[in-house]
């Protein structure tokens, strides 16, 4: 069996089990003290809660940060696009302090949506789901997942705050403050504490090199790419789809005379 299977639902622990702190920082006095925090810290860990997947047309609901374990702070932006702007921006040099390593998990996600609020991020990364896609790139490696194999931990669910996949599914924004709170301020706890499971299984991997001088830094590389985008000679392309139905044509034709 590898890490974790054969395992019964009693045996994951879950945040009614272990003591921790999560803090709503809502207004700018705490935002202040939390930014005063990260600027001492080595290293910290940050996630964003958005309205979609879209990195072009989602909207920050908040995000977290964590930089002890069982201990982290959601940092709630307004629905008001200016004004969740004008917050955000005042994480401008923690974020640009390239002394800062930057843990997360799909952080090219993470980088993207701040882009769009005009906050860049730079310095060295750590991204926790290709740390461990390195180490074992047979396995699932979301967040859920990799919680139960390193933490034996089951996390909140994204359908306990917005509700299962349909008609009726409503968006982080819907969700009670407290809710929110404990679900995004989980995330980075957790990434958190899976940076420092993983860590050594990277280093054991013989991957680590390849991890910091390619593929962190190829995070960046990819953000810019998906938001530039790519220039497409539509010209070109319609002749070639005339090309193509003419093969089309021409196939179909032969498969009615072979049958």
């Amino acid at each position: 069996l590898s890490l974790g299977e054969g395992r019964g639902e009693a045996s994951f622990k879950t945040i009614k089990d272990i003591a921790h702190h999560y803090h709503l920082i809502d207004t700018p006095e705490k935002r202040a003290k939390l930014i005063a925090e990260l600027n001492q810290q080595k290293e910290f860990c940050f996630d964003t809660e958005t309205t979609g997947l879209d990195t072009q047309t989602a909207e920050l609901v908040c995000i977290s940060f964590a930089f002890r374990s069982h201990e982290a702070y959601c940092v709630t932006l307004p629905t008001n696009r200016q004004q969740a702007t004008e917050i955000v921006q005042e994480f401008r040099l923690v974020f640009g302090d390239e002394k800062i390593l930057k843990i997360g998990q799909n952080i090219k996600y993470d980088l993207s949506i701040l882009k769009n609020y005009g906050l860049e991020i730079r310095g060295p990364l750590f991204d926790t789901m290709i740390a461990h896609y390195l180490i074992q790139p047979e396995m699932r490696h979301n967040l859920d997942y990799l919680c139960e194999q390193y933490l034996n931990f089951r996390k909140i669910t994204t359908d306990t705050l917005i509700g299962g996949k349909g008609l009726f599914q409503k968006t982080m924004r819907d969700a009670h403050p407290e809710q929110l709170r404990d679900y995004s301020c989980e995330d980075a706890d957790l990434t958190l504490q899976l940076k420092y499971a993983v860590e050594k299984d990277l280093n054991d991997s013989g991957t680590r090199q390849l991890f910091d001088e390619i593929e962190m830094p190829l995070i960046y590389v990819l953000a810019d790419m998906e938001i530039a985008g790519v220039n497409l000679n539509t010209a070109e392309l319609k002749i070639y789809a005339e090309v193509l139905r003419k093969q089309i044509i021409e196939i179909e034709r032969e498969i009615i005379q072979m049958a």
